[in-house]
C-alpha cells in the first residue's frame, strides 16, 4: 500500500531508542503555583522534525520484527518496508525542492537554514535532516480564575501548531486540548478552531474548522491536509492551526491538569483519542491512550496557595 493509505507515526514523546543525535528528549514536564490573582499566561513549546519522526518509526518497526520474531508477520513487514520507501521518497521530494524559486521558500516559512541544506542537498542524513520540515507546538494556559458570585472557575487554553517549511507528505492532522479540574464535567464555553492555508503562491487564507467534543474534557478538531480557496482560486496546504477551548466546572478549583496535542495519522485504522482521569496526592492525573500518537504534547498542574 501506498504512503497515502499506510501512514507513519510522527512522535515527540519518546525519543530514546535510537541515537541521541539524531532522537533527543525534548518531552518537558512542568508545575507552576501562583496565588488566586495570577492569570498569568503559561505556555509549552515544542518542536519536531518529519524527516527524524519517519525515521524513528521505521526503526521502532524493525526493533519490533528483531525483537518479536515477527518476520513472517505481513502486515508488520508491509508496514516495514512502506516506511523504507517513504524514507527513500522523502530525499526525493528535497531534491526536487532545489527547483524551487525563492518565492516558494519564503511562503511556506522555510528557514535559511533549510534553504541552504536543499540547494546544497546531497542526500546525507546530516543535509536531509536539516533540509526537513518541521512542527513547532505551543499550548498555553490564559486564565484560571474562580468566580466567587457564581461559584464557578473556568479555564482558557490555547493550542497551536505551526509548519516551518512545507509538509513532504498530506496527511490527516488533528489538534486537540484536554482539559480536567474539578469533577471533570466541564461545561464548555467556546470552541473554535482555525485551519491556516498556504497556496504555493499567494496570500494564506484561514478557514473555521469543526470541533468535537470526544468527552466533557477532550476537544478535538479535524485538520484537511489541503483546502480549496475560492477567493483565490487555489489550494493551499496547511500551515497552522489553532484551536482554543474555554469551559468551566462549579465551585473554587485549585488544581487544574491539562495536555495539548498536534497528531498526525499512524498504521492504525481506529482514529479514536481515549481519555481517563485519576487523583493522586498531587492532585488530578490525565492520562490519553491514543490510537494517533503525538508529535508534541505537554502536561501541566497549576496549583493556588
Amino acid at each position: 500500500m501506498s504512503i497515502k493509505n499506510k501512514l507513519f507515526n510522527l512522535s515527540l514523546v519518546s525519543f530514546i531508542t535510537f541515537s541521541s543525535c539524531f532522537f533527543p528528549n525534548l518531552n518537558i514536564n512542568a508545575t507552576y503555583k501562583s496565588n488566586n490573582s495570577d492569570n498569568s499566561v503559561i505556555y509549552y513549546d515544542y518542536m519536531q522534525n518529519e524527516y527524524l519522526a519517519l525515521k524513528k518509526a521505521h526503526f521502532e518497526l524493525e526493533q519490533d520484527l528483531v525483537q518479536t520474531h515477527s518476520v513472517l508477520n505481513v502486515e508488520t513487514l508491509e508496514k516495514y518496508h512502506d516506511l523504507t520507501a517513504s524514507i527513500a521518497k522523502y530525499k526525493e521530494k528535497i531534491y526536487d525542492l532545489k527547483l524551487k524559486d525563492d518565492s516558494f521558500f519564503k511562503a511556506y516559512n522555510y528557514t535559511d537554514s533549510q534553504i541552504y541544506a536543499i540547494k546544497n542537498y546531497d542526500g546525507s542524513e546530516e543535509m536531509t535532516i536539516q533540509a526537513a520540515s518541521y512542527v513547532i507546538g505551543n499550548l498555553s494556559l490564559t486564565s484560571f480564575n474562580y468566580n466567587s458570585s457564581r461559584n464557578t472557575t473556568s479555564i482558557h487554553a490555547k493550542a497551536t501548531a505551526t509548519w516551518i517549511g512545507r509538509p513532504m507528505f498530506n496527511l490527516k492532522d488533528k489538534i486537540a486540548v484536554a482539559i480536567v479540574f474539578g469533577d471533570g464535567n466541564n461545561i464548555p464555553l467556546s470552541k473554535i478552531c482555525y485551519g491556516k492555508y498556504q497556496p504555493s503562491s499567494g496570500n494564506e487564507f484561514s478557514i473555521t474548522l469543526p470541533t468535537r467534543m470526544d468527552n466533557t474534557s477532550l476537544l478535538v478538531c479535524d485538520l484537511p491536509s489541503e483546502r480549496y480557496s475560492s477567493a483565490q482560486q487555489k489550494t493551499g496546504t496547511l500551515s497552522k492551526a489553532e484551536l482554543y477551548y474555554s469551559a468551566e466546572v462549579s465551585g473554587n478549583i485549585r488544581v487544574m491538569t491539562g495536555r495539548g496535542l498536534y497528531l498526525r495519522q499512524t498504521f492504525q485504522l481506529d482514529d479514536s483519542i481515549g481519555i481517563s482521569i485519576g487523583a493522586g496526592g498531587t492532585g488530578l492525573s490525565l492520562t490519553i491512550d491514543l490510537e494517533y500518537d503525538p508529535i508534541w504534547d505537554s502536561d501541566w498542574i497549576r496549583k493556588t496557595r
